[in-house]
């Protein structure tokens, strides 16, 4: 079984700089050469609220030109329940160059309720970090079944 959390930890380590944690190499994210190699269409999302429903999550990248192809929630993996990541496979590179050039940061329009009547937007920011595929990896997992909401748990 994969351990998510260590590649959540691995993936904020690369967005802000410093040493990838499973090669012990020093990772520039100031453009480097190698920056090309790292690009894939999969991007992980992080950060996001439990609301979030995949049409939410591919309003948020239109609002940058971006399409995405399909998501997948990432689950715990005893319990099933959504987390609050996950990935994005993108239409095409330029669209995944487009996420990716956003900073890491995507900007989300989340509801929340007030004390009283009516609702109140606020925004709330996701972490976005490119997703290569491992070697030997398959995407989409032979499992994947897009849904619009993400598991609730079992």
């Amino acid at each position: 079984a994969p351990d998510l959390v260590g590649q959540k930890r691995k993936l904020g380590l690369i967005a802000r700089g410093g040493t990838d944690v499973v090669t012990g190499q020093r990772v520039d994210t100031k453009g480097s050469s190698n920056s090309q190699n790292s690009m894939s269409q999969r991007l992980f999302v992080g950060k996001l609220p439990l609301t979030m429903t995949a049409s939410k999550l591919r309003r948020a990248f239109e609002g940058h030109n971006c399409k995405v192809q399909s998501v997948h929630w990432i689950v715990d993996h005893n319990t099933h329940a959504f987390y609050g990541s996950a990935f994005c496979y993108m239409a095409s590179m330029e669209d995944s160059q487009r996420a990716q050039e956003m900073g890491g940061v995507l900007r989300l329009l989340h509801d929340f309720r007030k004390k009283g009547k009516g609702r109140k937007k606020q925004q709330r920011m996701a972490r976005v970090a490119s997703a290569p595929l491992r070697e030997g990896e398959v995407w989409p997992p032979e499992s994947f079944c897009e849904t619009e909401y993400p598991p609730i748990g079992s």
